[in-house]
């Protein structure tokens, strides 16, 4: 993670893999809208884990730069991260008989949580 503050690096970190799970999800559907996709009713759950790791961190993004402010912020974006990683993990166990393509968009939401919260920890291990 980048220098700076906890909050700060992560709000920057999350807003990073927000713009690579758009990148990668454009690169899956090529011309094909995600519209197009869902009317069709093809599956495509590499799409939506995608789509899910986009969804955590722009709830993420939004929450730390929304509710922290000022002192104290990195615990607050500290414990944003965990209600993010609590809600998303609770996620995938709703999801487990609701087919491929929902299992997939909240696995992608746990799988950023848990990266970012990873990433966190061991940028804090270094310092």
């Amino acid at each position: 993670m980048t220098a700076g503050g906890t909050a700060d690096r992560l709000e920057a970190r999350a807003a990073e893999l927000r713009a690579e799970a758009v990148m990668t999800m454009a690169a899956l559907a090529g011309p094909t809208s995600a519209c197009s996709l869902a009317r069709d009713g093809r599956s495509f759950p590499s799409y939506k884990l995608h789509e899910g790791r986009y969804a955590a961190a722009s709830e993420l993004v939004r929450a730390l730069r929304r509710e922290l402010a000022g002192e104290g912020r990195d615990a607050a974006a500290l414990a944003a991260l965990a209600e993010a990683r609590t809600r998303w993990t609770d996620e995938v166990g709703r999801r487990q008989d609701q087919g491929k393509d929902w299992l997939a968009y909240a696995t992608g939401g746990s799988d950023l949580c848990e990266q970012l919260a990873d990433e966190l920890a061991g940028a804090d291990g270094e310092a």
